[in-house]
């Protein structure tokens, strides 16, 4: 199972269900977590997510906001590798989730509007950031019939 998981941040909250809708016509909702970071949890959430200092976070969080924030975890049920380069080098990432971000980005001319991860190890950091879950946890939730549910945390 390739799981993904984009956060709209509260730049891009506003069109949150166009966006969903963008992610749907790609991949397989699984969840989605409709939560409210303060200015605080998100710079701690920034600092995490993205290795920043927190002057970084902080320049961040003046692009992405903070507050009303949606975390979708999506499943790609037929996924394909692209070479991307990356913070990590030039690595094969998935070709789905960086073709949606680059569009959805596009589409709203702002590249703030949502993060997502593209590696395995990178759903496995942000999903215990965001959800304090790790993946077996997310899937057990689905196997015992939470699927597609809207979470509100």
């Amino acid at each position: 199972m390739e799981l993904q998981l984009f956060i709209i941040w509260n730049t891009g909250y506003k069109f949150h269900q166009n966006i969903i809708q963008s992610l749907s016509s790609v991949f397989q909702i699984k969840a989605v977590y409709m939560t409210e970071w303060n200015k605080a949890t998100t710079l701690n959430k920034m600092i995490k997510l993205y290795d920043f200092s927190s002057t970084e976070a902080k320049t961040k969080i003046s692009e992405c906001g903070y507050g009303k924030t949606i975390i979708v975890i999506v499943e790609d049920l037929h996924p394909s590798k692209k070479l991307h380069i990356t913070k990590y080098g030039n690595i094969e990432v998935s070709k789905h989730a960086l073709e949606i971000k680059e569009k959805i980005r596009n589409d709203y001319q702002n590249k703030n509007i949502i993060h997502g991860t593209m590696l395995d190890f990178e759903f496995n950091n942000d999903i215990k950031i965001c959800l304090n879950k790790t993946r077996e946890d997310f899937i057990n939730e689905l196997s015992e019939g939470e699927k597609g549910d809207i979470c509100i945390i």
